[in-house]
């Protein structure tokens, strides 16, 4: 996005231009990265709300608030949740 100029830089500037230009492929490209990048800022601020004890209901709002600005899918966000929970539960363990 650092060749769109400053006051331009959108998602649907970005998607616009480019669907107009055929080029579908790289709008989608980019789209898949951004996903990508959400999940895991959610994962690595899951893992530290874990770690630092807070509370369900801020982690659980903390969720929300990031999947739902990402438009991250229930079902990619119930396996990232699953795993990233289990991992720290885990290490717990083996770290007694």
């Amino acid at each position: 996005m650092e060749f769109v100029p400053p006051n331009k830089r959108s998602d649907e500037y970005f998607r616009t231009v480019f669907e107009e230009k055929g080029l579908a492929d790289i709008v989608k490209l980019h789209m898949a990265q951004a996903s990508q990048e959400a999940k895991k800022e959610l994962q690595e601020q899951l893992e530290e709300q874990i770690s630092e004890g807070a509370s369900i209901k801020d982690i659980v709002a903390d969720i929300r608030e990031i999947a739902n600005k990402h438009c991250i899918p229930d079902q990619e966000l119930i396996v990232l949740i699953w795993s990233t929970v289990m991992a720290q539960v885990l290490g717990f363990f083996f770290s007694i």
